[in-house]
Order: structure tokens, then sequence, then C-alpha cells
């Protein structure tokens, strides 16, 4: 320590060098960051890496202004407005009901937390600071292509190679990395490489402004789709329009306005000459984002919205009733329509203002200066960024957002200011204890996110081991060791709870299913321990996370699932539900859940069982008003209306059912047993037909051959009946029950009442 006192500025400057590298590593890294073997393989990965390269470098320059404060800094008036989009992300994570969620990150939403966009700050506040020339803000966007590069490369081969015709990108999603891709292409077509720029790397930047282009251009054409073309087009219109006002148009230009004729050719006129069929990522429409947004701020704070990160919750509590009638009405959307949809309802006002106000003054300078005058180093400097940027926030207009996208845009943003900032003097500061002791305090701070990024790395990867556990069939114990592992590792995510819980309510299930005849009192005691654990599991992932519906939904079938073994039984069930259709209550699934709940208490009460099989009836109604074209919710009414005794209204759900869903032989199975059952003048003609529909639709169907005998064995047709019954014999000759029931037919016996099911 007696060296590094003694030259102070030397090592100051190699500090700053190290630094340098180390933020120069990690941006480029960040996009190309990908663990298989963490559960959640891009963003968690993506954000400690992020995480990792700015604490380090940060620290770095820290020590080295500590060493040799610097008389100079470089200001831009967009620092200030990202300082109030930093406090409007605190305040509005402070309100969150997802604590974690909003402030930390988890289960691929880590993009927009407040950690995240202050490492983004970070990076930004880094760039201003210490990229203070030409060619060091050149060297950034070289390295940026090279790593853009390899991007495109690896989703590219694996397009034809690896995944068919679902390339695997690092980048995320299959749009992430096609917008990636193209905004990347803009700033390699804006810039060119100087005479400042060493031969290798001009070389290097050569290849680049030919590669990322091309790439782009074959995503584009691939997944053919109007939004793509319209963010990239707007990028070259920008570029080409930039260049002829400045006066710097030159032969290399028209590379980029040869791109912007064919993209204007197959946006408007011709579709795409290739036959892949890549599937994109669906999220909701601008009008049920609009909605979602809407109410989200008039329910929770207009100031603040709901929580940094928190769309998906917003989605299930207020997404229209509409939504039901698409084909992704089940879908749990993690994100809106675009990311500033995202960023309104979850900040707020004040957040996304701030947002606005930041992206505003990153341009404004070059805004006022380019009506100013033409020339200038700096004017053709902002040549080669601002058509990239621009076509960057066009993009996050139009589409989501995650770590690599917005990484991205606040590079592009400090490498704009600091095209712009202004450099002022400073009074030096004196070194002595003061300046040690920050310095220790915030490298304890940094060892701290440091050892907290470290440790969910490890509760990903374990839980992620646990779950393959559990698919490769290996023992209980061992799957539960993993996962609870995992929860110990990170406590504060409660999907790792969610998924703990659940393994408890499969194995109770397993001891109940694999016990014979009536359960001892052991047996009950130990079911009941795993019920308790599994309780005490699902209770904490509520408690983390109040808002999640999944959450509540495992908690009220963990008491759905065992009321004889219980203690709080039916009414905690209630309370779990209840709670449910609070966070989701356009969620016609939810409902089905409630009544099926209700239909089992029934079953276990038959004191109150009219009580419940109402109450039944009701959830499951309303199921059918939010979604009239929902089968499972409307089998189970029809299966309430026949333990009501109303056989009729049964029927008449079942034969609607059938119509909905033709081809679903378990309804039009059911519909044939309601018609048995019933048994008045023609059903047996019906439920021969409806057996006969089952067995056309699955001729394995033993179950309708078994009832289809019934049929001709309550019309006195016994040969016919004996014919059906060796049909079953063919595909289980062994079967005792089958055997009997034949040997009884052919001495003329007829049952006096149906017989019971084949299949258990």
């Amino acid at each position: 320590m007696k060296t590094l006192f003694e030259k102070p500025v030397f090592w100051a400057k190699r500090f700053e060098e190290i630094a340098q590298w180390i933020i120069l590593g990690t941006i480029a890294l960040v996009p190309l960051i990908y663990f298989p073997f963490t559960f959640e393989q891009f963003e968690l990965p993506k954000q400690s890496i992020l995480l990792l390269g700015v604490i380090l470098a940060w620290l770095l320059v820290v020590s080295a202004r500590a060493l040799n404060p610097q008389k100079t800094k470089r200001i831009h008036s967009s620092s200030i407005a990202l300082v109030f989009l930093l406090i409007a992300l605190g305040i509005s994570a402070l309100c969150s009901d997802a604590l974690y969620l909003s402030w930390i990150g988890q289960s691929g939403l880590e993009a927009q937390s407040v950690l995240s966009f202050f490492l983004y700050a970070l990076i930004f506040w880094y760039g201003l600071s210490c990229w203070k020339t030409e060619s060091m803000r050149r060297d950034i966007l070289i390295w940026l292509s090279v790593s853009a590069v390899a991007v495109g490369v690896i989703g590219f081969i694996s397009l034809f190679i690896v995944a068919g015709s679902v390339p695997f990108t690092t980048a995320g999603t299959v749009n992430a990395f096609a917008l990636f891709v193209g905004v990347m292409s803009l700033v390699v077509l804006g810039i060119s490489a100087g005479a400042q720029v060493a031969a290798w790397k001009r070389w290097m930047f050569i290849v680049c402004q030919f590669l990322l282009p091309v790439l782009a251009v074959f995503f584009l054409l691939v997944l053919d789709y109007w939004a793509f073309w319209l963010v990239y087009l707007v990028g070259l219109l920008a570029l080409l329009f930039m260049q002829a006002w400045t006066k710097t148009l030159n032969k290399k230009s028209l590379f980029p306005a040869l791109l912007a004729v064919i993209g204007i050719v197959f946006l408007f006129f011709f579709a795409t000459p290739f036959s892949l069929s890549v599937p994109t990522e669906v999220t909701p429409s601008f009008t049920t984002s609009w909605a979602v947004l809407t109410e989200t701020l008039s329910s929770h704070s207009v100031l603040f919205g709901s929580g940094p990160g928190t769309f998906a919750f917003d989605y299930e509590t207020y997404r229209p009733v509409d939504v039901n009638r698409g084909l992704f009405w089940e879908t749990r959307f993690k994100d809106g329509f675009s990311f500033f949809f995202d960023f309104a309802s979850t900040t707020g006002v004040f957040g996304f203002f701030s947002l606005l106000f930041f992206l505003f003054l990153i341009k404004a300078k070059t805004g006022i200066t380019f009506f100013k005058k033409r020339r200038g180093k700096k004017m053709k400097e902002s040549v080669g960024i601002l058509p990239a940027w621009v076509a960057l926030v066009t993009a996050l207009c139009l589409f989501p957002a995650n770590i690599s996208l917005l990484l991205l845009l606040f590079v592009l943003s400090s490498l704009f200011a600091g095209v712009w900032a202004k450099e002022v003097q400073r009074q030096s500061k004196k070194k002595g204890k003061p300046s040690k002791i920050l310095l220790f305090l915030f490298a304890v701070f940094c060892i701290g996110l440091v050892f907290m990024a470290a440790q969910r790395l490890v509760a990903d990867t374990t839980y992620a081991k646990g779950i393959e556990l559990d698919q490769q069939g290996a023992a209980f114990n061992e799957v539960l060791s993993k996962l609870d592992r995992a929860a110990y590792y990170n406590r504060f995510h409660d999907g790792y709870y969610r998924t703990l819980a659940e393994s408890f309510i499969y194995q109770a299930t397993s001891q109940i299913k694999n016990a014979n005849g009536d359960l001892s009192d052991d047996q009950i005691a130990y079911i009941q321990s795993f019920l308790n654990a599994g309780i005490n599991a699902a209770e904490r992932a509520v408690a983390l996370s109040p808002r999640q519906g999944l959450n509540w939904l495992v908690l009220g079938k963990l008491y759905q699932s065992f009321y004889p073994y219980t203690v709080s039984g039916i009414d905690s069930a209630q309370i779990a539900f209840d709670r449910l259709l609070v966070v989701e209550p356009a969620n016609p699934a939810a409902w089905k859940a409630y009544g099926e709940m209700y239909l089992d208490a029934a079953l276990y009460n038959h004191e109150n069982k009219d009580v419940w099989l109402s109450l039944a009836e009701e959830r499951f109604a309303h199921a059918l008003a939010l979604k009239p074209d929902y089968g499972p919710a409307g089998y189970k009414l029809a299966n309430v209306y026949l333990a009501q005794g109303r056989t009729d209204a049964a029927i008449e759900m079942m034969a609607a059912l059938h119509k909905t869903y033709p081809s679903d032989v378990t309804v039009v199975f059911e519909l044939g047993m309601l018609y048995l059952e019933r048994g008045q003048e023609g059903d047996y003609d019906l439920a021969g037909e409806a057996f006969a529909n089952a067995i056309t639709l699955m001729p394995t169907y033993a179950n309708a051959y078994w009832y289809l005998a019934s049929v001709y064995e309550g019309k006195g047709m016994l040969e016919q009946a004996i014919v059906e019954l060796e049909r079953v014999l063919t595909m289980d000759p062994a079967n005792e029950t089958v055997l009997a029931r034949i040997a009884e037919l052919e001495e003329g016996l007829i049952a006096s009442e149906l017989p019971a099911s084949l299949e258990p």
C-alpha cells in the first residue's frame, strides 16, 4: 500500500485504464451472455454480469479519483433528468406490492428493476465522464459492433443448424434479437473508419460494416413483420437525411440508400422471398395495453404506478374481458404492447415523463445545433450515432425491451451526450481520511451487491437442477433437497417457494393414491406433514408476492385437495380463492378453480352439500359468462347439475359443449353416460349414438365399448352387447371383469343397474 500512495497519479491512471477495459468488456458481453445451467437463462445472467462489471469498474474509478482528484468534469443536462428518473423508480418501488421484483427483478423481469436502471445510469455517467474523445467513443462503437456480429452469426447458424425454424439468440427473444442487430447495423452504417483508427480496428470495422446490415436485412426478410421494417426505415431515412443536411453524403451513402429501397419494397409491395416460418413474440394489443395502463394508474397511483416490473400483475388484474375471446387468453404476458406502455403503467406519470425528459435532453442539443449550422466535427460525429438512437427509441414504442436493448439505449445515449458535454473546472479536494472512509464504504457496498448477485445465480442454478431431476423421475427427497436449497439461497423469490409447495402437493397426492383402502392414523399424520410443509411454503410465496395469482391458486389447491387432513379446511381454501379472484377477476380459469373447490367440498361435507353445489354453480356460470366457449367450466357445471339431480340441465349443457367441441371424446362420452343415467324414452338410442361417436374419435376407447354394450343390453340385444365386449377383450384379453360380464350375458342375465367403469 506504501507504493500505491507514493505514486498516486501512476496508480490512478492504471485503475482508470483497467476500468475502461472492464466497462468495454461488459457492454460487449452482455448481449452474448447465456447460462444454460440456470433456470432463467437470459435476463438474470445478463443482469449479474452487468452488475459485476459496472460495480468493479466504478470501484476502480472512485479509487482513482481518491488518489488523484480530477480538476475538470464533464456535464450534460440529461444527468439531472436521469437523477429524477432514479428517484421516481425508487418511490415507485417503495409503493410496490412486489418489493423484490421491483427493486432487484426476478423470473425474467430484471430489465426494468431499480437495480438495472441504477446500473444503466452508472454506465451513462461513466461514459459521460470517461469517454472524452471521438476516438474513444468510436472504439466503444466498434467493440459493440463486433459483439452484434457475434450475436447475429449465432442466430444465423442456429436458424439452419441448431434449432430449425426457431433461431437461438443470446440477445433474448427473437424480437429483441432482430432489433438489436438492426440498430447496430445502423451504427456501423452511420460511422466510417477514419485515419485516427488503428489499422486492425479499421479492418475489423469494415467486416462489421458489411456483415451487420446483411444479417439485419436477412432476418427482417425472414421475420417479415411490418414493425421491424418500420423501425429500420426510420433509422435509414434519418441517416440519409442527416448526411444530406450536414453535406456529408458520399459514395458510401449508396449502401444505406439501397437498404432503404429494399425496405420500402418489401414493406409495401412484395412479400418475403423466404419460406421459413419463424414464430415471433406475442404481446398484448395496443387496445389491451392501453386499457391495462389506464386501469392501473386509476387503481394504484397516477404519479408512481404499480411498481417497476409489475406489468404481468397489472395485466392479470386489469385485462379487459374481450381478451378471453382471443387465442392467447390463457397466456400470462410479462410485457405489454411496448416498453413505454409498460413503463408508464409501472412507474406512473412521474417515472414516464422523467424518462421522456431524459431522452428529450439527449437529443435537444443536437436538435438546436442542427438548425443553426450544418457543419462541424460534433455534427459529423452525431450523424454516426443519432440515427441508431432514433431507431431504438422508435422500437421501444412498438416492442417490449430487455436488458440488451435498454443497455444499448443508455450506451448510445451516453456516447451521444458525450459529444455535446461541457467540461467545467472544479475545485480540487484535499486527500485525507474522509475520502478514504467513503472509498471503504463504497467498497463494502460493492462487495455486498456482488455477493447478492452470486447468491442469486447459485439459487437459480440449484433450482434448475431440482426441476431437471424432477423431469428425470428422480427420488422425491433428492428433488426436494434442491428446491429447498434454492429457496434457502434466495429467500425473496416467490417462484421457488411456489414450486416447493407444488412438490409437497404432488407427494401428498401420491401417498393417498398409493394407499390401499382406508388410511391409517400414521398415514394420515404422514400426509399431514407434507400438507403443513406445503402450506408454509405457499404462504411464504403469498407473503412475498401477494399480487401473483399463481401463489393464491397453489395455496387454495393445497387446502382443496386435502379436506379430510387439514385443520382449517374449506374456510382456508375460500380465503385463498377469494384473494385469487381479487388479483385475477377476468380470468375464467380462476373462477373455474374456485368452482372446483366448492364441488369437491360437496363431496366431503354432506351436511352443506346443497350450499356448496350452489356456490360451485355460481362460479362455473361466471366463468362461462367471461368466456362462453370455455369447455372445462361447462363440463364442471354439467357435473354440478348432475349432483343436484338436474339431469335434464346436465344433458343440455353437455350437448351444447358437444356442439362447440365436436371432436372432444370426453364430452361425447359423458353425454352418452348422461343419456344412460336418465333412461327416458329414446335415451338409449341417443346414448348409443354418443358412444359410437366416441369410438369413431378414439377406436381404442375401451370404456365406450363397455357402455355401448350396456345400451344394447338395455334394448335386449344381448348378442350385439357381447360383440362390443369382445372388442374390449381384443385390447385387454385377461380382463376378468369383462370375461365375467360376457359369461352373464351368455346365460341371459341382464344387470339391473349400470356397471362400474372399467377405468379407475
